[in-house]
Parts: C-alpha cells; structure tokens; sequence
C-alpha cells in the first residue's frame, strides 16, 4: 500500500513527489496561480496493535468553501484508491 500512496498522491493533486522517507511523502508545492494542482502528503501512523495507517492531506491553496471540498474530495479518491491496492495485494 505504501508504493500504492506514493502513485495515488501524485496522481490525485496532479503533482510529483518530491520526497519519500519511512514515514511520510510530499509532493512537490504547487505554485499559488495554478488552480488545476494540489499538494499532497501522506505520513504512516503506527497503530496499537502493530499495524499502521496512512493518513493524507490535499491542499488547493486557498480558503474558498470549493477549494475544502476539493481537498476533502482529493483525500476520498486517496483513501479509496489505495485501500483497494491494498485488498488486491491479499489475494
């Protein structure tokens, strides 16, 4: 799923990652003209029972009620795209 993160955050705010550690990955800042981008990061947070979740963020860079229900829709898409890479790779 981690893999699934690093293409999922790219692809969803139509940035490329900049960086990728253990713990997290952040995309590249989208420059504040560009209405069509959004930067991304996903950090792995472990859980008690050893597990972990993968917790993103989407930002389109500024505070219009159109711009939180595109990053709350950006972080949807994630969760849902990367959950289902992960049920692929049970099988």
């Amino acid at each position: 799923m981690w893999a699934a993160a690093q293409d999922w955050v790219a692809h969803v705010g139509g940035m490329r990652v900049a960086r990728v550690s253990r713990d997290s990955i952040a995309t590249f800042l989208r420059a504040p003209e560009d209405t069509t981008t959004m930067s991304g990061t996903v950090t792995r947070q472990p859980l008690n029972d050893g597990s972990y979740q993968l917790v993103a963020r989407f930002e389109c860079g500024n505070r219009e009620p159109s711009c939180a229900s595109l990053e709350t829709s950006g972080v949807n898409l994630f969760n849902t795209m990367v959950s289902a890479a992960g049920e692929g790779s049970d099988r």
